[in-house]
């Protein structure tokens, strides 16, 4: 049997996180909950107990004073499963006692073992809540029950603080402006809408499309038939009245929005309410159902109170423009701030049809948009025979096999989950590629080769750099043989300029050449030509 510790070790024993009183020495721990020096460590000792530790602190409540009371209901509230006994303290005289049971009930009821309780104590607690804000004197208790109200209420909740909206204390107009954002997008959920992406906008509008940097060109060249400018790394903007399933055309696109106008004048946060409310037709032409929305301050962190006043701004002048985070069909992009700042509605709800063909996948295999670049860097010619020797999940192959003018596909890896991850994607995409488990330094196809096209590995996930340059080197001198005389190469590579010299060796000059973003670090993509003589 354990000793019981005196007030002082206990004292001390709380403060560790790992300790656990045990149940002779539960009421003990509970009186802790007075001092204002061991009342924190108390509750969370308490908490670690459990079910036990929330009965301990429930029997010391009928005698307890304050501050005591009060600190007995938060600890109690730690502990799922006792709701019931925190509705009671919804009557006590104590004012902390009574908030701190206020801000406890702003959670979902849940059962003893964590799990959500069923039946009517979710509406019971909503309606005892809204009862208490008639009763309740305090403005700060009032603050706790709307916020609470705007976590767990419904029907009731919405009618009680909708009739506060115009509250005397700006506080507490902030805090019902805020429950009322939530309740309201939660009611709304119910009916779902969804993106027209075959909508036409009523006029050409503003394009900005977003691609890896360094891949400004190829993108340019895919938009061509557009006049597409670059205005930044990785940023080209077009300007068409396009519907939003032809602007998924572009395929070396990582992204695209319209931009919005945005007013020259008023604070930050005006001028995305401005730019968001004047952008309510377009979401309209654009959205079946409901429009719901979602606001993305890009490199300037949340901004949680700033997104919930554009938001109640918004919902005042345009109702029909629900914002709600989780289940949106639009994202409003805020970029940069003052002068410079842009704003930019993304289709966040329209599903990418690009490449659904991607039902495999292996490490470091390129991603779709890489592939649909190097496909157009390496340009089109009649009667194509392609290889890939590093071919991965095959997404190369196949983008080159979108653009057309393919003969014959072959592809090649040392991996064997590689090929089937291949064969299963090149299968999804309706494409027919002979694929092989090969060394690139080794073996090559049946037959003369017009266009290798491949996304070697670059030493960061599956080999060690210091074996890049020898495989290099065998690959290029395996290359060229398979290569016809008016052949070409297409590939990324971490060597940069020790690739050309190695190609350079092997009668390939390059005839284009530049650094790409991989996502944390750069690769250079490169485009050969067997030279003549």
């Amino acid at each position: 049997m354990s000793k019981v510790r005196s007030e002082r070790d206990l004292r001390e024993a709380v403060r560790d996180r790992s300790f656990v009183p045990a149940r002779a020495e539960l009421p003990a721990v509970v009186q802790l909950l007075g001092s204002d020096e061991d009342a924190d460590a108390a509750e969370r000792a308490l908490a670690r107990a459990g079910d036990a530790g929330a009965r301990a602190a429930i029997a010391a409540f009928e005698d307890a004073r304050p501050p005591l009371r009060g600190r007995i209901v938060k600890t109690v509230a730690r502990v799922p499963g006792f709701e019931r006994w925190l509705l009671d303290r919804l009557d006590d005289e104590d004012g902390k006692t009574r908030r701190n049971a206020i801000v406890a009930l702003g959670r979902r009821p849940e059962g003893p073992a964590g799990t959500p309780t069923e039946g009517d104590l979710g509406a019971e607690i909503e309606e005892r809540l809204a009862a208490s804000w008639s009763q309740e004197p305090r403005v700060e208790h009032r603050r706790s029950i709307a916020a609470s109200l705007g976590k767990i209420g419904d029907a009731r909740a919405l009618e009680v603080l909708r009739a506060a909206r115009d509250a005397e204390d700006p506080e507490l107009r902030r805090i019902v402006g805020e429950a009322l954002v939530k309740l309201e997008r939660t009611a709304a959920r119910e009916e779902r809408g969804a993106i027209d992406v075959a909508a036409v906008p009523s006029q050409p509008l503003l394009v900005r499309f977003r691609c890896r940097r360094g891949l400004e060109e190829v993108l340019e060249e895919e938009l061509d038939e557009l006049s597409p400018s670059v205005v930044g790394p990785g940023v080209i903007e077009a300007r068409a009245a396009l519907s939003i399933a032809s602007l998924y055309r572009a395929r070396t696109a990582l992204s695209f929005g319209w931009v919005l106008p945005v007013p020259s004048r008023g604070t930050v946060e005006e001028r995305v309410e401005e730019a968001i409310v004047a952008a309510a037709p377009l979401l309209r032409r654009h959205t079946i159902g409901p429009i719901t929305w979602r606001l993305d301050w890009i490199g300037a962190g949340h901004r949680r109170a700033a997104t919930f006043r554009v938001a109640r701004g918004v919902s005042a002048r345009r109702p029909e423009l629900r914002n709600d985070p989780t289940a949106s069909l639009w994202e409003i992009a805020v970029i940069g701030a003052d002068d410079g700042m842009s704003v930019e509605a993304h289709p966040k709800g329209a599903a990418d049809p690009r490449f659904t063909y991607r039902v495999a996948d292996v490490p470091a295999s390129s991603h779709p948009t890489i592939a649909a670049a190097l496909a157009r860097a390496s340009g089109v010619r009649r009667d194509e025979v392609v290889w890939d020797p590093f071919v991965g999940a095959g997404a190369e192959l196949i983008e080159r096999a979108r653009l057309g003018a393919c003969r014959a596909l072959y592809g090649s890896d040392l991996d064997p989950r590689a090929i089937e991850a291949a064969r299963a994607n090149v299968a999804a995409a309706g494409v027919s590629a002979v694929l092989a488990v090969s060394d690139a330094r080794e073996s090559r196809p049946p037959e003369p080769v017009s266009l290798v096209i491949t996304n070697p590995p670059m030493g960061r996930r599956v080999l060690d750099r210091r074996a890049l340059e020898p495989l290099f080197e065998g690959v290029f001198a395996n290359v060229r043989a398979a290569l016809r005389r008016d052949g070409r190469v297409v590939l990324l590579s971490p060597l940069f300029g020790r690739s050309v010299e190695m190609a350079a060796r092997h009668d390939l000059r390059v005839v284009r050449r530049g650094a790409v973003d991989l996502g944390g670090f750069d690769a250079e993509l490169q485009v050969f030509e067997v030279r003549r003589r």
